[in-house]
């Protein structure tokens, strides 16, 4: 199991074994533990593998002026762990010169996230979290602000845990399959629509 620290800052990592550093991006190719932590101005992170990746963010602070800050390609599954008192960011841009991947953290892989910190999403132009496969909730507070959608994805969308707060002038959660709250909290400023499903809502 591949396990490494990025350091943002300097852009170095503890092992080099899964991540390729291309320009300010940050490519992970094979599945593991990455641990990310520091400020990375203008850059991304982007997962392309078959194999199932555990991205931990240490106070991590993540902005792309181009396009998502978190762009999941592919993975078997994605977890994305908020390590307890730290604070994360994921923040985008208003050009994305990729126009297929709309939203600040954009996944085309069945994604979770856990932990107890905080994740702070951001979207200039576009959906906060966005993508064509579940997003679960299990843990963590998460705050997403967005300029489209804060959540819209085609698969299912589920809230087991967690605080989820979502400000938005379009539909805060907009689940194109089933949509569940099971458990957490949720706070959400919506000028659209708060929930909405288009198959069942529970």
């Amino acid at each position: 199991l591949n396990q490494s620290t990025i350091d943002l800052n300097s852009f170095t990592a503890s092992h080099s074994q899964g991540i390729m550093f291309n320009d300010s991006k940050v490519v992970i190719t094979a599945g593991g533990n990455y641990i990310f932590s520091g400020t990375l101005e203008n850059g991304s992170i982007t997962v392309d593998t078959n194999e199932a990746v555990n991205l931990t963010f240490n106070n991590a602070n993540i902005t792309n002026l181009s396009g998502p800050a978190l762009y999941i390609k592919d993975a078997s599954q994605t977890y994305i762990t908020l390590i307890s008192n730290t604070e994360n960011f994921l923040v985008d841009g208003k050009d994305y010169s990729n126009t297929d991947a709309t939203g600040t953290l954009y996944t085309q892989s069945p994604l979770t996230f856990q932990g107890g910190g905080s994740l702070d999403i951001t979207s200039s132009s576009q959906n906060g979290i966005s993508g064509h496969a579940p997003i679960t909730i299990n843990s963590g507070s998460i705050k997403v602000t967005a300029a489209k959608n804060g959540i819209l994805t085609d698969n299912i969308t589920q809230l087991l845990g967690g605080h989820l707060s979502i400000e938005t002038p379009a539909i805060a959660i907009n689940s194109k399959d089933l949509l569940t709250i099971n458990d957490g909290v949720i706070n959400i400023i919506a000028a659209d629509v708060g929930l909405q499903s288009d198959k069942t809502l529970t």
